[in-house]
């Protein structure tokens, strides 16, 4: 999937959630088959969600510099932000490290058998910031959430 300057925000929010897709396991695919709930996800859905989720979506960018003199090519900065939602905070854990781990792993396109970021034009992976967020007020309903927010580099054509 090649990532479209005109349309770098959906083309590489989409890249990055296939990628998550074809390198972690949803541990309830069981359970959702014949559903509408998915694993992974651009955004949290606004129906009933079958736990565990992730979500991404990106966080915005900056143009950081021109490439040249005499050239319309950018290189822009790219942030993105990855939730992992669990009703546990081992399975929350175990799924954001396997999160970051993809990512990681998959710049170059090696794993997989898919196209690493870097062919389809996102470099210098780098994770921000991860931290911890629990939704809901009663101890039941309590969901638990792992941020990961990380950027990349991509050059404007």
């Amino acid at each position: 999937m090649a990532i479209g300057t005109a349309s770098f925000i959906h083309d590489s929010v989409i890249l990055l959630r296939n990628l998550l897709a074809s390198g972690i396991t949803d541990p309830v695919s069981a359970s959702r088959s014949g559903t509408d709930s998915r694993f992974i996800m651009t955004s949290f859905p606004q129906h009933s969600v079958l736990y565990p989720l992730i979500t991404i979506k990106q966080l915005g960018m900056v143009d950081i510099e021109r490439m040249g003199m005499s050239t319309e090519q950018k290189r822009l900065y790219a942030r993105y932000e990855v939730d992992v939602w669990s009703k546990s905070t081992k399975q929350r854990d175990e799924i954001a490290g396997s999160v970051y781990n993809v990512l990681r792993t998959n710049q170059l396109g090696i794993e997989n058998n898919i196209s690493g970021t870097v062919v389809e034009g996102l470099y210098n992976f780098q994770l921000i910031n991860m931290f911890d967020r629990v939704e809901g007020e009663k101890e039941r309903e309590k969901i638990h959430r792992k941020v990961l927010e990380f950027s990349y580099v991509y050059i404007t054509v």
